[in-house]
């Protein structure tokens, strides 16, 4: 550790202090702003298509497959930057790759924004989703390399709280804002979050691994208080990466290692269950969802009921996981999110043959659909993206997650595309249990297969699946 002696002190090292978790907090905050534009993308169609069907709209003449595209598009963009987002993290760093595809991501809403044609607003969709392919992997690594074990799950949540406060957000903003504006307003947040992000260190661990040992200092009194024991934290990790032999490149003969694949089969099957919740479809076809149900509530406002409702669960997640457990929450979410599907497919079948005139029927739609989102974000919408990163070790991370991601985006984009589709064939209450079952099917998975990661080092887990393997 010479090349850090510039930056040593002779003041007695102490702990983490809270101030120390405070500069963590404003650094895990200022990663998942990224994510707040992610959840904005995500739903933006759910307002803006209903605006642009408006008369005097430049794009009033917009087709229901149109809109279908659009919706979609952005999933199949996240493809190929999950694929190249593992090498990409990995090879320039966790926060420079945040700053430069922050700029592209500004660019592609620029292009919404000022569209004068379906095609440019579907080549902005995916351009943005390429970026928000490479946000999904970039940042869990950020944050999973800078939180304390003891608050890990806590911070590991923000994902999908700050995905979720993107969609309350942007259904918010929809009330008021065309959707030209509204893209606008995304532009505004991006540049912000790159401001932010601008003042942050880099992942001390990618760091030390590129033997940056001084800039890994520094970020670490950044993190943690001036008087930290930085030192002895370098030393971990660069034990750490020694012990996983981090400088040698990945091989075929790497996939057979049951830290690698066990992990990466979970990862895979965890978001497979995610895009067959029926949440992808549901959160970007919501207005149009509740004019279909028959909700006497508007279509607009309850979109943004339900957007608060995740939030209210994001945050319960966040309070709960690292005392309860992510295994017992995400069984428990999969037994409620299926419960409540085949309510909504029970209320579906019964206004199609049954039709009841009754004003209390038409407030069953956002009752429903509120228990549901609450359910499935407590667990199911939440768990993936905290224990993803926490089972992976540091030399497969990257790539874990950039082939686990691609498969996320290609299921969401499979499912996204053909929802209109499986709908003309199944019926609303017939496509509701189809997404039961899927869930119903994640409560056995987890049951038999998942580990509990609660309260463990990254050692830890790793022995546990060279335990089970034997």
């Amino acid at each position: 550790l010479r090349t850090m002696s510039a930056v040593e002190t002779n003041e007695p090292p102490e702990p983490v202090s809270s101030y120390g978790y405070g500069k963590i907090y404003l650094a895990c905050i200022s990663a998942y702003l990224f994510i707040l534009t992610m959840g904005m993308t995500v739903s933006y169609t759910a307002p803006a298509t209903m605006d642009m069907r408006k008369p005097g709209s430049r794009m009033q003449h917009i087709t229901e497959d149109d809109i279908t595209w659009m919706g979609s598009l952005t999933l199949l963009g996240g493809i190929p930057a999950n694929a190249l987002g593992g090498y990409f993290t990995h090879r320039y760093g966790r926060k420079t790759a945040l700053m430069l595809t922050s700029i592209l991501f500004t660019s592609s809403w620029l292009m919404i924004a000022y569209s004068s044609s379906v095609a440019w607003i579907c080549a902005g969709r995916i351009i943005s989703g390429f970026c928000t392919g490479l946000y999904v992997v970039a940042i869990p690594a950020y944050v999973a390399e800078i939180a304390p074990q003891d608050i890990r799950g806590m911070l590991s949540s923000g994902l999908p709280f700050f995905n979720n406060l993107g969609i309350l957000l942007v259904m918010s903003l929809g009330l008021v804002l065309r959707w030209s504006w509204l893209a606008i307003s995304v532009v505004i947040l991006t540049v912000f979050s790159a401001f932010m992000m601008a003042f942050m260190p880099e992942s001390p661990v990618w760091l030390v691994r590129e033997s940056r040992l001084y800039e890994a200092a520094n970020g670490l009194k950044f993190l943690h208080g001036k008087r930290s024991n930085y030192n002895a934290e370098i030393e971990k990790i660069m034990e750490v990466i020694r012990s996983e032999k981090q400088n040698k490149p990945l091989t075929l003969q790497d996939f057979r290692n049951p830290i690698l694949y066990k992990p990466l089969l979970i990862s895979i099957a965890l978001f497979f269950f995610l895009s067959t919740s029926g949440f992808g479809p549901i959160i970007t076809y919501t207005v149009e969802i509740f004019q279909r149900a028959g909700s006497t509530i508007d279509p607009n406002l309850a979109a943004t009921i339900l957007a608060a409702v995740q939030i209210f669960a994001s945050v319960a997640c966040g309070v709960v996981i690292d005392n309860f457990g992510r295994r017992k929450l995400y069984i428990l979410s999969g037994a409620g999110t299926s419960c409540m599907l085949i309510c909504l497919g029970i209320y579906s079948y019964i206004l199609e043959y049954h039709p009841v005139r009754n004003s209390v029927m038409g407030y069953v739609p956002i009752l429903c659909f509120s228990a549901y989102l609450f359910i499935f974000t407590f667990g199911i919408g939440s768990i993936p993206f905290v224990m993803i990163p926490e089972m992976i070790s540091v030399q497969y991370r990257s790539t874990v997650l950039s082939i686990s991601t691609v498969c996320l985006s290609i299921f969401g984009f499979a499912v996204s595309k053909s929802f209109d589709s499986l709908r003309d064939v199944l019926g609303d209450y017939g496509m509701y249990w189809f997404f039961a079952s899927f869930t119903f099917l994640s409560v056995v998975f987890s049951y038999f297969v998942l580990p509990e990661t609660k309260q463990l080092s990254f050692e830890e887990i790793s022995r546990s699946f060279l335990k089970s393997h034997k």
